[in-house]
């Protein structure tokens, strides 16, 4: 197992986490890298996801895809930690730009090398 990875047991235990988007930063990715892998551990999410979101629809009276609807839960939890990633990394740039500009406007005020 590769450093970063989690192992069955480790994923199955964040299976309920996961599902109640709970579940934050890197351990998002690893979790479904490994579920993507892992056609046990896979099994054992589409159970518990039909457990819950089956029954709601049941109770509900609406019409279910077990695998469309969980592809796609899987899908918006990775496209919802990349796009926390990429405004982090904007707004450290963001940061870093202001800094710059203080930075400059000091030299050029007080003519530090000048």
């Amino acid at each position: 197992m590769k450093q970063g990875e989690i192992d069955c047991m480790a994923a199955r235990k964040l299976i309920p986490g996961f599902l109640e988007r709970k579940m934050k930063g890197n351990k998002v990715i690893r979790f479904t890298e490994h579920i993507s892998e892992c056609s046990e551990c896979k099994e054992e999410l589409t159970i518990q996801y039909l457990a819950t979101e089956g029954i709601s629809h049941l109770e509900n009276g609406t019409s279910f895809n077990l695998e469309k609807e969980l592809t796609q839960f899987i899908e918006d939890s990775v496209n919802a930690r990349k796009s926390r990633v990429q405004k982090r990394i904007f707004f450290a740039a963001y940061e870093a730009a202001a800094i710059l500009i203080i930075l400059g406007i000091y030299i050029y005020a007080y003519g530090i090398f000048g």
